[in-house]
Protein backbone atom coordinates (compact mmCIF):
# COMPACT_ATOMS: atom_id res chain seq x y z
CA UNK A 1 0.00 0.00 0.00
CA UNK A 2 1.23 3.27 -0.85
CA UNK A 3 0.55 6.60 1.07
CA UNK A 4 1.85 9.74 -0.46
CA UNK A 5 1.48 12.52 1.87
CA UNK A 6 1.79 15.86 -0.24
CA UNK A 7 0.79 18.65 2.47
CA UNK A 8 0.19 18.77 5.95
CA UNK A 9 -3.67 18.46 5.52
CA UNK A 10 -3.22 14.63 5.01
CA UNK A 11 -1.60 14.24 7.96
CA UNK A 12 -3.57 15.89 10.63
CA UNK A 13 -6.71 14.13 8.81
CA UNK A 14 -8.44 11.02 10.09
CA UNK A 15 -7.21 9.59 7.03
CA UNK A 16 -3.60 9.77 8.68
CA UNK A 17 -4.47 8.63 11.79
CA UNK A 18 -5.79 5.58 10.29
CA UNK A 19 -3.47 4.70 8.16
CA UNK A 20 -0.80 5.35 9.73
CA UNK A 21 -1.37 5.15 13.45
CA UNK A 22 -4.32 2.60 13.82
CA UNK A 23 -3.13 0.21 10.89
CA UNK A 24 0.58 1.20 11.62
CA UNK A 25 0.93 -2.23 13.61
CA UNK A 26 -0.07 -4.24 10.37
CA UNK A 27 0.79 -2.31 7.73
CA UNK A 28 4.06 -0.08 8.34
CA UNK A 29 7.94 -1.08 9.57
CA UNK A 30 11.11 0.34 8.97
CA UNK A 31 11.42 0.58 5.26
CA UNK A 32 7.74 2.15 5.38
CA UNK A 33 9.29 4.66 7.52
CA UNK A 34 12.34 5.09 5.50
CA UNK A 35 9.98 5.67 2.31
CA UNK A 36 8.02 8.01 4.47
CA UNK A 37 11.06 10.28 5.53
CA UNK A 38 12.51 10.41 2.59
CA UNK A 39 9.68 11.54 0.48
CA UNK A 40 9.14 14.03 3.30
CA UNK A 41 12.44 15.26 3.11
CA UNK A 42 12.51 15.80 -0.86
CA UNK A 43 9.24 17.68 -0.85
CA UNK A 44 10.40 19.58 1.82
CA UNK A 45 7.62 19.12 4.44
CA UNK A 46 9.02 19.86 7.69
CA UNK A 47 5.80 20.41 9.42
CA UNK A 48 5.72 16.33 9.02
CA UNK A 49 8.68 15.73 10.54
CA UNK A 50 8.19 16.28 14.28
CA UNK A 51 4.46 14.30 13.84
CA UNK A 52 6.56 11.32 12.21
CA UNK A 53 8.87 10.77 14.93
CA UNK A 54 6.48 11.53 17.62
CA UNK A 55 3.63 8.87 16.12
CA UNK A 56 3.26 5.62 18.03
CA UNK A 57 3.90 3.85 15.24
CA UNK A 58 7.21 5.36 14.82
CA UNK A 59 7.96 4.54 18.16
CA UNK A 60 7.33 1.11 17.81
CA UNK A 61 8.48 0.57 14.67
CA UNK A 62 11.87 1.74 16.19
CA UNK A 63 11.61 -0.45 20.37
CA UNK A 64 10.94 -3.07 17.96
CA UNK A 65 14.43 -2.83 16.94
CA UNK A 66 17.38 -4.85 18.77
CA UNK A 67 19.10 -2.42 20.64
CA UNK A 68 22.54 -2.30 18.57
CA UNK A 69 20.45 -2.10 15.55
CA UNK A 70 18.79 0.80 16.58
CA UNK A 71 22.54 2.85 16.79
CA UNK A 72 22.50 1.72 12.95
CA UNK A 73 19.13 2.87 12.20
CA UNK A 74 19.20 6.53 13.48
CA UNK A 75 23.29 6.85 11.85
CA UNK A 76 21.26 6.14 8.67
CA UNK A 77 18.99 8.79 9.17
CA UNK A 78 21.94 11.33 9.64
CA UNK A 79 23.78 9.99 6.86
CA UNK A 80 20.42 10.76 4.71
CA UNK A 81 21.59 14.46 5.30
CA UNK A 82 24.82 14.02 3.43
CA UNK A 83 23.45 11.74 0.62
CA UNK A 84 20.74 14.27 -0.09
CA UNK A 85 23.52 17.40 -0.40
CA UNK A 86 25.59 14.84 -2.40
CA UNK A 87 22.64 14.10 -4.53
CA UNK A 88 21.72 17.84 -5.34
CA UNK A 89 25.36 18.90 -6.34
CA UNK A 90 25.85 15.81 -8.49
CA UNK A 91 22.29 16.67 -10.10
CA UNK A 92 23.18 20.36 -10.44
CA UNK A 93 26.87 19.79 -11.82
CA UNK A 94 25.81 16.88 -14.14
CA UNK A 95 22.83 19.84 -15.82
CA UNK A 96 25.49 22.50 -15.80
CA UNK A 97 27.95 20.32 -17.96
CA UNK A 98 25.11 18.72 -20.33
CA UNK A 99 23.70 23.04 -20.85
CA UNK A 100 25.53 24.74 -24.16
CA UNK A 101 25.06 27.95 -21.70
CA UNK A 102 27.73 28.71 -19.38
CA UNK A 103 26.80 29.01 -15.81
CA UNK A 104 29.07 31.64 -13.50
CA UNK A 105 30.68 29.10 -10.70
CA UNK A 106 29.07 31.65 -7.80
CA UNK A 107 25.75 31.04 -8.88
CA UNK A 108 26.41 27.63 -9.05
CA UNK A 109 28.13 27.52 -5.89
CA UNK A 110 25.00 30.45 -4.23
CA UNK A 111 22.37 27.47 -5.59
CA UNK A 112 23.95 25.03 -3.37
CA UNK A 113 24.42 26.79 -0.72
CA UNK A 114 20.52 27.88 -0.50
CA UNK A 115 20.00 24.02 -1.17
CA UNK A 116 22.16 23.21 2.14
CA UNK A 117 20.53 25.69 4.20
CA UNK A 118 17.10 24.10 3.10
CA UNK A 119 18.39 20.68 3.98
CA UNK A 120 19.83 21.83 7.07
CA UNK A 121 16.46 23.56 8.37
CA UNK A 122 14.64 20.46 7.75
CA UNK A 123 17.30 18.21 10.21
CA UNK A 124 17.11 20.40 12.48
CA UNK A 125 13.94 19.23 13.38
CA UNK A 126 15.09 16.21 12.71
CA UNK A 127 17.78 16.20 15.51
CA UNK A 128 14.97 17.84 17.78
CA UNK A 129 12.49 15.00 17.01
CA UNK A 130 15.46 12.00 17.93
CA UNK A 131 16.24 14.15 21.01
CA UNK A 132 13.29 13.08 22.46
CA UNK A 133 12.05 9.38 23.71
CA UNK A 134 12.49 7.13 22.90
CA UNK A 135 15.60 7.85 20.91
CA UNK A 136 17.56 9.94 23.22
CA UNK A 137 20.29 7.58 24.20
CA UNK A 138 20.95 6.32 20.88
CA UNK A 139 20.73 9.77 18.97
CA UNK A 140 22.98 11.18 21.51
CA UNK A 141 25.69 8.87 20.95
CA UNK A 142 25.24 8.58 17.56
CA UNK A 143 25.31 12.92 16.62
CA UNK A 144 28.48 13.12 18.64
CA UNK A 145 30.18 10.57 15.95
CA UNK A 146 27.76 12.92 13.39
CA UNK A 147 29.63 15.89 14.27
CA UNK A 148 33.04 14.80 14.40
CA UNK A 149 32.58 13.14 10.72
CA UNK A 150 30.52 16.49 9.81
CA UNK A 151 33.43 18.56 10.52
CA UNK A 152 32.47 21.50 8.46
CA UNK A 153 29.01 21.14 7.83
CA UNK A 154 28.63 21.84 11.41
CA UNK A 155 31.48 24.48 12.11
CA UNK A 156 30.25 28.05 13.63
CA UNK A 157 26.53 26.31 14.34
CA UNK A 158 25.47 26.39 17.89
CA UNK A 159 22.16 24.82 17.31
CA UNK A 160 24.05 21.39 17.21
CA UNK A 161 25.77 21.37 20.50
CA UNK A 162 22.38 22.95 22.35
CA UNK A 163 20.33 20.19 21.06
CA UNK A 164 22.86 17.72 22.11
CA UNK A 165 22.93 19.31 25.45
CA UNK A 166 19.09 19.29 25.54
CA UNK A 167 19.06 15.41 24.34
CA UNK A 168 21.40 14.32 27.15
CA UNK A 169 18.57 15.75 29.78
CA UNK A 170 15.97 13.80 28.15
CA UNK A 171 18.16 10.21 28.98
CA UNK A 172 17.04 8.97 31.94
CA UNK A 173 19.03 7.15 34.20
CA UNK A 174 17.43 3.67 33.32
CA UNK A 175 18.56 4.27 29.75
CA UNK A 176 22.16 4.93 30.84
CA UNK A 177 21.81 1.76 32.83
CA UNK A 178 20.81 -0.09 29.92
CA UNK A 179 23.73 1.12 27.70
CA UNK A 180 25.78 0.17 30.30
CA UNK A 181 24.60 -3.33 30.36
CA UNK A 182 24.49 -3.90 26.25
CA UNK A 183 27.85 -1.64 25.23
CA UNK A 184 30.12 -2.07 28.86
CA UNK A 185 33.63 -1.93 26.84
CA UNK A 186 31.93 1.82 25.33
CA UNK A 187 30.61 2.83 28.53
CA UNK A 188 33.56 1.85 30.40
CA UNK A 189 35.93 3.48 27.84
CA UNK A 190 33.73 7.00 27.95
CA UNK A 191 34.39 7.39 31.64
CA UNK A 192 38.15 6.50 31.18
CA UNK A 193 39.00 8.54 28.49
CA UNK A 194 37.09 11.46 30.62
CA UNK A 195 37.14 11.17 34.45
CA UNK A 196 39.56 8.09 35.68
CA UNK A 197 42.62 9.26 32.74
CA UNK A 198 42.73 12.73 32.36
CA UNK A 199 46.23 12.98 31.24
CA UNK A 200 45.04 10.50 28.45
CA UNK A 201 42.25 12.40 27.62
CA UNK A 202 44.41 15.47 27.38
CA UNK A 203 46.49 13.27 24.78
CA UNK A 204 43.25 12.79 23.04
CA UNK A 205 42.51 16.43 22.57
CA UNK A 206 45.64 17.24 21.22
CA UNK A 207 45.56 13.98 18.68
CA UNK A 208 41.96 14.86 17.84
CA UNK A 209 39.65 14.31 21.17
CA UNK A 210 36.39 13.08 20.44
CA UNK A 211 37.50 11.26 17.19
CA UNK A 212 39.16 8.86 18.76
CA UNK A 213 36.82 7.96 20.80
CA UNK A 214 33.78 7.95 18.50
CA UNK A 215 35.66 5.74 15.88
CA UNK A 216 35.93 8.72 13.27
CA UNK A 217 39.62 8.56 13.29
CA UNK A 218 40.67 6.36 10.77
CA UNK A 219 43.92 7.23 9.35
CA UNK A 220 42.30 10.33 7.82
CA UNK A 221 42.26 13.51 7.88
CA UNK A 222 40.11 15.00 10.67
CA UNK A 223 36.94 17.12 9.69
CA UNK A 224 36.24 18.73 12.86
CA UNK A 225 38.06 21.08 14.08
CA UNK A 226 39.92 21.23 17.46
CA UNK A 227 37.32 23.58 19.57
CA UNK A 228 34.25 21.07 18.13
CA UNK A 229 36.16 18.31 19.19
CA UNK A 230 36.97 19.93 22.95
CA UNK A 231 32.98 21.12 23.07
CA UNK A 232 32.07 17.66 22.45
CA UNK A 233 34.59 15.99 25.08
CA UNK A 234 33.24 18.78 27.43
CA UNK A 235 29.81 17.87 26.80
CA UNK A 236 30.20 13.92 26.48
CA UNK A 237 31.58 14.06 30.22
CA UNK A 238 28.53 14.40 31.91
CA UNK A 239 27.49 11.62 30.02
CA UNK A 240 30.49 10.05 31.44
CA UNK A 241 29.61 10.97 35.18
CA UNK A 242 25.86 9.82 35.08
CA UNK A 243 27.69 6.55 33.79
CA UNK A 244 29.80 6.38 36.62
CA UNK A 245 27.30 6.91 38.93
CA UNK A 246 25.36 3.43 37.92
CA UNK A 247 24.89 0.82 40.37
CA UNK A 248 26.92 -1.51 38.66
CA UNK A 249 29.42 0.35 37.12
CA UNK A 250 31.83 -0.80 39.13
CA UNK A 251 31.18 -4.10 38.74
CA UNK A 252 31.81 -3.83 34.85
CA UNK A 253 35.01 -1.37 35.51
CA UNK A 254 36.50 -4.39 37.46
CA UNK A 255 35.82 -7.09 35.14
CA UNK A 256 37.74 -5.21 31.81
CA UNK A 257 40.63 -4.12 34.95
CA UNK A 258 40.87 -8.07 36.53
CA UNK A 259 40.55 -9.91 32.69
CA UNK A 260 43.56 -7.20 31.47
CA UNK A 261 41.11 -5.71 28.33
CA UNK A 262 42.82 -2.56 28.26
CA UNK A 263 40.98 0.13 26.07
CA UNK A 264 43.36 2.08 25.18
CA UNK A 265 43.31 3.40 21.62
CA UNK A 266 40.23 1.41 20.86
CA UNK A 267 37.20 3.07 18.81
CA UNK A 268 34.01 2.80 20.02
CA UNK A 269 31.42 0.71 18.11
CA UNK A 270 27.69 0.66 18.96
Amino acid sequence: MSLSPTSTSLWNSDLYKYFWEDLGGYLWNEDSFESFFKLVLRREISDIILILFNSQTTHSIFLAMSYHYRFSFIEHLLQLRHDIIDEITSVFNTQSDNNETVIDQGEVEEFIFERKAVIGALFEKVYTALSEQPYSIHFYLSFSKELIRGGALYEGNGVEMEILKKTLKNVRDEDIEIFLHYNPEVAVQIVEDLIDAPSKAMSNQINGGAKDRFGSNQGTKPNASTSLNNAIDKETKSLAQRIKKCPHYKSYKAFYTMAGNSLAGKSLVF
